[in-house]
């Protein structure tokens, strides 16, 4: 009986000493790897009209203590895609990789993603995940009133004016970078109001 239960003693304290072992050895290799920390790890693009493109920097570092390479990539959600980081992308530790996140929407309303990271460190995969978020609105939208002026008889060297407005009929601000009138004798001043 007492040989028994010491070799069921035995047992355990062998079973107990390898699982501390197998839970040391994991703990150490863990905290030897390399350690993939992106920033931010939101990004949000506020409001973009659609067709228009907003950018943000995205930067991945490697914060562990040993070597690791970020094997892929992968963009969900419309609109959003990464430029800048060429793959395989090997980071030592200390070193950091910045890049460019970009969202140009399709359509309106709002849009959400993920940046998703697959990375390796001492033959261990992992992945990260940076969530994406923007605002699609419609685009900027000129119209004129009246869309046709028509002045009419003038004398030759007499003046005659008109009236014409510009309205954003859109729902994102636009900017009128010129104004050229064409033809003889045609000419555009500045306007009063903005």
């Amino acid at each position: 009986m007492r040989s028994t239960c010491l070799r069921q003693s035995s047992f355990f304290l062998t079973l107990l000493s390898t699982l501390f072992l197998i839970t040391f050895s994991s703990l150490s290799r863990a905290q030897s790897a390399g350690q993939l920390v992106p920033s931010p790890l939101t990004v949000t693009f506020g409001t973009v009209a659609v067709g228009k493109t907003a950018t943000q920097q995205e930067t991945l570092k490697n914060s562990g203590r040993s070597t690791l390479t970020v094997t892929k990539l992968g963009i969900t959600g419309p609109g959003f895609s990464a430029q800048g980081w060429a793959l395989p992308l090997t980071l030592a530790p200390g070193q950091s990789k910045a890049a460019t996140l970009a969202f140009t929407p399709g359509s309106t309303g709002v849009k959400t993603g993920t940046l998703t990271i697959s990375w390796t460190s001492r033959n261990h995969s992992y992945v990260s995940n940076v969530a994406l978020s923007g605002t699609a609105v419609a685009s900027g939208q000129l119209t004129s009133n009246p869309t046709s002026l028509s002045f009419g008889s003038v004398q030759p060297g007499s003046k005659k004016t008109l009236s014409e407005t510009l309205s954003n009929s859109g729902a994102a601000a636009l900017t009128i970078s010129q104004i050229a009138p064409s033809g003889a004798g045609f000419s555009f001043s500045a306007p009063l109001s903005r």
